[in-house]
């Protein structure tokens, strides 16, 4: 399985995934970096992803911004920015925006433990 890394002008990495992938990733991430206020939202909500894609879908918003812990976010412990929702083909899809301080190479290990072959992706101008 490949899976591309897209690594925006702001730094943010993206990760796009099937929902069960989705998943399977944030998972991977509280084994390895420890439960923390947006992976446990981020789960909650690809886990319902029907209802909040439809809330997204009515307030017109193309992302939801994860709810972070203050606290994590000043010591740079927060993993996820925000999540997109997409549904393309009857495919359920998960675009997952990391915060711009995480790790590239954090990201890229995790993926490869789970078995995905890594592609970067870095916007230029």
């Amino acid at each position: 399985m490949k899976v591309v890394v897209e690594v925006d002008l702001a730094k943010c990495m993206h990760v796009k995934l099937e929902q069960e992938k989705a998943i399977e990733l944030i998972n991977a991430l509280i084994r390895s970096h420890g439960i923390v206020r947006d992976l446990e939202e981020a789960k909650r909500v690809v886990e319902n992803f029907d209802e909040y894609y439809s809330i997204a879908r009515r307030r017109f918003e193309s992302y939801i911004v994860v709810p972070k812990d203050v606290t994590d976010s000043l010591r740079g412990r927060a993993l996820i920015h925000k999540l997109r929702l997409i549904i393309e083909n009857g495919r359920k899809l998960v675009e997952i925006v990391f915060d711009k301080r995480v790790r590239e190479e954090f990201i890229i290990e995790i993926l490869k433990r789970l078995g995905y072959e890594v592609e970067v992706k870095h916007a230029t101008l």
